[in-house]
């Protein structure tokens, strides 16, 4: 339909690490030589032509997706396994599993039982059911384990929803609620959360046991469950009658919460200037004049000319944080941030532009660049001191020079006692050769002597604290100090 179109594109700019669908990809009822079962019209089965065409309307996602096979993908008619076998060839397996980080990812077939499949009257049974080789193989799989968060994505629930509509029956859930319990006995206490679908809706609730059977309830605390099937079908419009799809955030932790994203508020634009691995600086522009998205992952494609790269917002001037992935011929440069209503930001992810250390602990710089290398001096005595500052370098091309924060150069600064002041060096790298190395001497002395406070102790009590980079840090406790840069020129991989 147009509105999965849409979704499609809408999830293509958020950009999501995976995509799960809960089923129902055609409209079909698996391989049927007679009339559509519901006796609504539908005469032709499911087909190549109509997989081909689905397969078309996928290949636009630019994410991976998890399929999970729904009732009208593989119902059998008086074609048993025939819906089946179009859907393995042209999707994916009927159940499985998969990591990805930190989840488990199990994906199950509740459509499976061809022998608690029949017709009554006219109308066939289109409910769920997991029995079988299927039950025993995701009781091991479930026990074998160890990822810290597990979801489940199954087409039926185990239970209604709450407050469902009068006209559903139990065709709308599990057939055969012994079934529908031996299932939760066996996910509840193992699994963070499922997802499902089925019902053209979106609601969230708890599933729990009552008298020997699975409920519904979003008053008491169970195993949590997201319905969504808005995403493309007539919608059922018991709960939320919008199209659209859920957001899930997951972080180290666990899952963290979930978001629904209307379809018809959607107007988010993400924009990049040449981002086809050939640049070593990429631009990024979000504008979202719609809802409020709480995720965008924002993939820039970059040259393998710099070792490392920074990203930053030009719009807010702060650093973000980029997941660099380096391959032969490109970088892969990820940075997620917030879009929220009524919001513009530019995104850039360059060369770096600060510092790190090495394995030696020296600071390693880029050439043509300038950086900060920030100090806290620290004065540990009981009165307040005027400190005077010098830096040089043994390298008359390299030049060095202390500011303040706001990128002012200093020679003196006052520091009261029992305090610390931040500094910086501010030093400019000319085009170097590979290796290239400078020292920086940076002299803090009271009256133009070395800054020794001797009122209770003759040891110097000036320390120049190195910042942390990377895992490392350095102390110095003199007060003077030699700091080695050493430059590194990244060069491309064939």
């Amino acid at each position: 339909s147009v509105h999965f179109i849409n979704i499609i594109n809408q999830t293509n700019a958020i950009n999501p690490v995976l995509i799960i669908h809960s089923g129902d990809y055609v409209d079909g009822l698996g391989c049927m030589d007679e009339d559509y079962m519901y006796g609504t019209g539908y005469t032709s089965p499911v087909n190549d032509y109509e997989y081909g065409e689905l397969l078309e309307t996928l290949g636009y996602l630019k994410n991976y997706m998890a399929t999970t096979v729904g009732n009208h993908d593989v119902s059998r008619g008086h074609n048993p396994g025939m819906g089946e076998a179009l859907y393995k060839e042209w999707l994916s397996k009927l159940y499985y599993s998969f990591d990805y980080g930190n989840v488990h990812f199990i994906i199950v077939d509740t459509y499976e039982d061809q022998d608690a499949w029949w017709f009554v009257g006219d109308k066939g049974m289109y409910g769920g059911y997991i029995y079988g080789t299927q039950k025993d193989w995701l009781y091991n799989d479930i026990y074998a384990n160890t990822k810290p968060i597990t979801c489940v994505s199954m087409h039926h629930s185990l239970a209604l929803p709450p407050n469902p509509n009068p006209d559903w029956t139990v065709n709308e859930t599990f057939l055969n609620r012994s079934n529908a319990m031996e299932i939760y006995n066996l996910l509840k206490g193992n699994v963070s959360q499922i997802f499902c679908g089925h019902i053209h809706d979106y609601i969230y609730y708890n599933l729990t046991a009552t008298s020997g059977d699975v409920i519904s309830t979003q008053s008491s605390p169970g195993l949590p469950c997201i319905m969504a099937g808005n995403a493309g079908g007539d919608l059922d419009k018991q709960y939320f009658p919008y199209y659209g799809f859920v957001m899930v955030h997951v972080n180290q932790s666990g899952i963290m919460g979930h978001t629904f994203i209307r379809e018809d508020q959607y107007a988010l634009s993400v924009t990049y200037s040449r981002n086809d691995g050939t640049q070593s600086e990429v631009h990024a522009n979000i504008t979202n004049t719609g809802c409020a998205i709480p995720q965008v992952r924002l993939k820039f494609v970059l040259s393998n000319d710099y070792g490392q790269y920074m990203a930053y917002s030009a719009t807010k001037n702060q650093r973000v944080p980029v997941a660099l992935h380096r391959y032969d011929n490109y970088t892969i440069g990820y940075v997620s941030v917030d879009a929220p209503l009524n919001s513009a930001d530019e995104i850039v992810v360059c060369p770096e532009r600060g510092i790190q250390l090495d394995a030696d602990k020296n600071i390693v710089v880029l050439p043509n660049s300038t950086v900060l290398i920030p100090h806290v001096i620290t004065n540990t005595g009981l009165c307040g001191e005027r400190v005077l500052i010098n830096v040089s370098t043994d390298n008359i091309t390299w030049s060095a020079v202390a500011v303040d924060s706001n990128d002012t150069p200093i020679s003196e600064i006052y520091i009261p006692a029992l305090s610390s002041k931040e500094i910086f060096i501010k030093l400019t790298v000319p085009d170097a050769g590979d290796g290239d190395r400078c020292n920086i001497l940076l002299n803090v002395s009271i009256n133009g002597l070395p800054w020794v406070y001797a009122a209770l102790s003759d040891t110097a009590t000036c320390m120049i604290i190195f910042h942390e980079y990377s895992g490392l840090a350095v102390v110095i406790p003199i007060a003077s100090a030699i700091v080695c840069v050493l430059v590194h020129r990244y060069r491309r991989h064939r």
